[in-house]
């Protein structure tokens, strides 16, 4: 159990450190961690940890928690969190919701697009705003994640995502489609 908690804590600073870029460093992100311990034995755990990260990412993350797993639950459900340390459960439950960016980050889309700024290509935002009201918006943006596309936002063409399934490409568009 301590080594796998280890090696997740290592996974966790890994996936930080690397991907420090796509985040705007003058924002601080609230870091939600699933209530399995008291509070304050889950701060002594995780402050040290997220100052390590943040000082090597220069990315400010902020602990938070719940005072229950009901709560924690509802404040997931709601996008609360700007990051999530969740159990198996949680994850499986929550990673469909509007918010978390699992399977964009699976699929590295991080590397050109953001959820709220522009990097290579338009943010998340920017995406959902020009094709909200559109009828078959859906099914028009999952084909450009799955096939690659260019001309609907400046002269940068967009690759296609490789390895994605028509499904997981439907997924994502709905996920983008949502964000606000």
């Amino acid at each position: 159990m301590f080594i796998m908690k280890k090696l997740n804590i290592l996974i966790l600073a890994m996936l930080m450190v690397f991907t420090r870029l796509s985040f705007a460093s003058e924002k601080i992100y609230t870091f939600g961690v699933v209530p399995q311990q008291a509070a304050s034995e889950m701060a002594e755990t995780w402050l040290p940890f997220l100052a390590w990260v943040s000082a090597k990412s220069g990315v400010t993350l902020r602990f938070v928690t719940a005072p229950d797993i009901p709560a924690f639950e509802a404040r997931l459900a709601k996008g609360e969190y700007d990051l999530a340390y969740m159990n198996p459960y949680h994850y499986t439950v929550f990673h469909k919701k509007s918010g978390y960016e699992a399977l964009a980050k699976e699929k590295k889309c991080g590397t050109c697009h953001a959820v709220d700024k522009t990097k290579v290509g338009p943010s998340y935002k920017n995406i959902a705003a020009k094709y909200a009201g559109q009828a078959g918006a859906a099914d028009k943006l999952a084909g450009v994640i799955a096939k690659g596309g260019s001309g609907s936002f400046g002269s940068t063409p967009m690759p296609p995502t490789a390895g994605i399934s028509d499904a997981d490409a439907k997924k994502l568009a709905a996920w983008i489609l949502a964000t606000k």
